[in-house]
């Protein structure tokens, strides 16, 4: 009887799996912590406030020296972000088009002016855009 080595059985067994982690990087043990049902609540409610699994909410916690706990943003700023892309998504669908239009002579001079402001206006709301989620996942 041959004997395989673990990385070579779990690929036979999960050929489109994800790959195996190194014997290091794998997580073998565990530490078991007695909490009170409320103190168990809170770190409940604390790694969900994170948006985070509790597993990774407390090796955060236990592991790093300066904890911050951060929450999550909203439901409605994933929400209003995501409209937002799609709204920034059709006026670059937009002005792609009307560029490709005047590049054959299809529209006027004063419309090609007019469609530049519209792309700089586009630029600063992305980067307005950009700043208020850095700032919002930050907090």
């Amino acid at each position: 009887m041959e004997i395989t080595p673990a990385s070579a059985r779990s690929a036979s067994r999960n050929p489109g799996g994800r790959k195996v982690l190194p014997l290091e990087q794998r997580r073998l043990d565990f530490i078991k912590v007695w909490l009170t049902t409320g103190e168990k609540q809170l770190a409940l409610e604390n790694a969900a406030a994170c948006n985070l699994p509790v597993s990774v909410f407390s090796r955060e916690v236990l592991l790093k020296q300066n904890v911050v706990i951060k929450s999550a943003p909203p439901k409605e700023f994933y929400e209003a972000y995501a409209s937002l892309a799609r709204v920034g998504g059709n006026l670059n669908q937009l002005c792609h088009a009307l560029n490709a239009a005047a590049s054959i002579g299809m529209i006027e001079d004063a419309t090609l002016s007019r469609l530049s402001q519209i792309e700089s206006t586009i630029k600063s709301v992305s980067e307005s855009l950009s700043a208020v989620r850095d700032t919002l996942i930050s907090k």
